[in-house]
């Protein structure tokens, strides 16, 4: 029903819906998250990934757009902590090292940089673009 109220601009019977926010499961906060990132509405969308209150809840594609969201605001120690996290969660998602690799490069953090690049490239031994960061 809230998609549907996005696809016809209803706006404001989409804003009574997405009040209710505090009264929604983690998974389905993270299902509205996933739903706002992709209809780009970012900030919303980082609004409800962060009020999934147990970390372990959230998937690889939450912290990525989570990631993205951060960095748009130009938070980019919080990107990267959001990155650290889904990474020690176990999410192996190829996007996560990519963003917090390219975004420890724009915050000189070249030791914990080379740290992660080593463990990415441990994962994904193919990826010609982690061969191209050099160590």
């Amino acid at each position: 029903m809230i998609e549907r109220t996005l696809q016809l601009k209803k706006y404001d019977l989409f804003e009574q819906l997405i009040s209710l926010k505090d009264k929604f499961e983690n998974k389905i906060n993270l299902y509205l998250g996933h739903l706002l990132h992709r209809y780009e509405f970012i900030e919303v969308a980082l609004d409800f990934y962060q009020s999934v209150e147990d970390f372990k809840d959230l998937d690889a594609q939450g912290f990525a757009n989570i990631i993205e969201g951060l960095a748009i605001r130009n938070q980019i120690t919080e990107a990267i902590q959001y990155g650290l996290l889904g990474i020690h969660f176990g999410h192996n998602d190829f996007r996560l090292y990519k963003y917090v690799l390219e975004l420890m490069k724009l915050n000189g953090m070249t030791s914990e940089r080379n740290n992660i690049l080593e463990k990415a490239k441990n994962i994904y031994p193919d990826s010609k673009w982690l061969m191209q960061q050099g160590n």
